[in-house]
């Protein structure tokens, strides 16, 4: 069920389309990421994030498309800033004050370099979802066992 939850956040993937990016591992796990610009840098950075952390990223993407009642609980809590708030509340506030028109605005003022890097975030996170990934994570804090992730 873990894992319908994840791959129903990451439907709408794109890609990852011709970069050239390079993640290496030490022994102890840390990644090392080789690109030829911040677009890449940003790629091999998310992607190795994603990685690491496949709970918490899906848990974040759900919280970014108000989607947390519907796969870990209404009544569950979540984090929302600094404090914590019920999936029902987070997804209602989420849903009213995100505006995807005036987010991409603010991003078409930032430098070419942020931009690069934005551009190489969003598929990054999302392409880990496409990879083998655990099949149940720890429920969040507050939440029943049961919960499905």
């Amino acid at each position: 069920m873990s894992l319908v939850a994840l791959l129903a956040a990451c439907a709408s993937a794109p890609p990852p389309g011709g970069r050239s990016v390079t993640i290496e591992r030490t022994t102890f796990g840390i990644a090392h990421i080789t690109a030829p610009d911040y677009e890449g840098l940003a790629y091999g950075s998310a992607y190795a994030h994603a990685q690491d952390n496949v709970c918490q990223t899906a848990e974040h993407l759900l919280t970014l498309r108000g989607e947390r009642s519907q796969f870990l609980g209404a009544q569950n809590t979540g984090d929302l800033g600094l404090g914590r708030a019920p999936n029902a509340q987070i997804d209602l506030f989420i849903r009213y004050h995100m505006d995807d028109a005036a987010l991409a605005r603010a991003g078409a003022t930032t430098s070419p370099d942020v931009q690069a890097a934005l551009r190489g975030t969003w598929p990054a996170t999302t392409a880990t979802c496409r990879t083998p990934a655990p099949t149940a994570c720890p429920p969040p804090a507050g939440a029943s066992p049961g919960c499905a992730r």
